[in-house]
């Protein structure tokens, strides 16, 4: 979704996914940005917020690795 890497980006971008995969039909709520979606009714919402603010959702982001300018030598 976004030009530039970064961490945190790569973290939503990561729970967007994890969201949409734990919903029927894979929608996301109407408040987050997702080009070509389904959006999600009350329930699914419920489901989709459910999976993005798991604390495991951390570990399976764990592939995002920082920015570059945070990174010192």
């Amino acid at each position: 979704m976004y030009r530039l890497y970064s961490q945190s980006g790569c973290i939503f971008e990561c729970k967007m996914r994890l969201g949409k995969t734990k919903t029927l039909g894979g929608c996301t709520p109407w408040f987050y940005p997702s080009p070509n979606t389904n959006m999600c009714d009350p329930w699914q919402t419920q489901i989709f917020l459910a999976a993005v603010l798991d604390g495991g959702a951390a570990k399976t982001c764990g592939h995002c690795l920082p920015d570059l300018s945070l990174i010192h030598i």
